[in-house]
């Protein structure tokens, strides 16, 4: 839910420059998720002083530790639908990892150009990396990247 990205988010989630942010809008994610995917914001906790409202399974997935407040996550939820029909898209959707058989991994198929509003070059990404996202983007009808302002320094 950041406005901007950060020097934090791309140090933990990439040790390479050869990297993008994709961004979207809560209501642009709830409109490509199934009706049966729940969301919500993450709650930021500290475990030592803090303890959940109850013992939901929901509340125990929409909490973390507070050490990851700067991230303010959204997270969506699928959990085996009752109606039939939705069932059986929720089944449908799962999908097996081609290097461990064992994990499986439930993506639903989404409209990208519904789903993505921008997308942000990591702040060292290299011009022929660029390239090759501003061809991709504009092959599938997606937003022209923009540079990070990860790195950009206040102006007085």
């Amino acid at each position: 839910m950041n406005q901007d990205e950060n020097h934090a988010m791309w140090k933990c989630y990439t040790t390479k420059p050869l990297a993008l942010a994709v961004k979207t809008t809560y209501s642009a994610l709830r409109e490509c998720l199934p009706s049966y995917v729940e969301m919500g914001l993450v709650r930021y906790i500290d475990y030592s002083t803090q303890r959940l409202p109850s013992m939901n399974m929901f509340e125990y997935v929409m909490h973390k530790e507070v050490y990851w407040d700067f991230e303010r996550e959204v997270r969506a939820v699928a959990l085996p639908p009752v109606d039939k029909h939705e069932a059986v898209h929720f089944h449908r959707s799962h999908y097996k990892s081609g290097k461990d058989s064992g994990f499986v991994v439930y993506a639903p198929a989404v409209d990208l150009s519904c789903l993505i509003k921008g997308v942000v070059l990591h702040p060292g990404a290299p011009a022929d990396f660029e390239s090759q996202i501003v061809q991709l983007c504009l092959e599938n009808g997606l937003p022209r990247p923009e540079p990070s302002r990860a790195n950009r320094r206040p102006v007085f």
